[in-house]
């Protein structure tokens, strides 16, 4: 809220705005987004905008529109964060006139104007996280998936694998002969848990 009006986002449809009534002021709908886990982001109020971060699969990007009528101000295409079609779900924050995002690999600023990249930081990070500031100092909690390099297990040679489970002969690992308990990474914080 901006103090007039509600914005809320829903990925199944977009982007609204509504009076302190309840009453439907403007709405922008949107594509659903190509995301793994649905969208976690929410829209944010910076000056006389409302600001989305869609960071989906298909049309990475930052969208302003304006916050009295809806209409878009502008579209900032951002560079997709993965080959593999990954996916980030953080809500940009307003610091100062920039807008800071937390991507899949990064962390990027944008002007609040119009959009334009600033600058970024590249990261090991999944990008879900929010950021927060406090004072002059921008803090982001970050995690990837395979944990910092010292957890990372040594992951064995086809030939090992092949040894061990290629159990037709075939020099192929089918899913039913694929390890169970191959290991990438371990989490010492959860102890002998399956999985962990």
């Amino acid at each position: 809220t901006d103090g007039e009006r509600i914005y809320v986002y829903f990925g199944s449809y977009g982007l609204l705005c509504y009076d302190f009534a309840g009453k439907l002021q403007w709405s922008v709908p949107l594509p659903i987004p190509k995301t793994r886990f649905g969208s976690g982001t929410s829209p944010i109020v910076a000056g006389e905008f409302v600001i989305l971060s869609s960071d989906e699969e298909n049309d990475p990007h930052l969208l302003a529109v304006d916050r009295h009528t809806g209409k878009t101000v502008w579209k900032q295409p951002q560079p997709p964060a993965s080959e593999l079609g990954a996916t980030s779900y953080s809500t940009p924050i307003v610091w100062g006139q920039q807008l800071v995002v937390h991507r899949l690999g990064e962390i990027v600023a944008y002007n609040v104007a119009d959009g334009a990249r600033l600058w970024w930081i590249n990261a090991a990070t999944q990008g879900t996280s929010t950021p927060v500031v406090a004072q002059d100092t921008l803090f982001v909690g970050m995690w990837g998936n395979f944990g910092e390099p010292e957890l990372r297990v040594k992951v064995p040679d086809f030939e090992t694998v092949a040894a061990q489970h290629d159990k037709d002969g075939d020099r192929r690992i089918s899913r039913t002969e694929f390890p169970g308990d191959l290991m990438l990474s371990r989490r010492p914080e959860v102890g002998e848990v399956f999985g962990g």
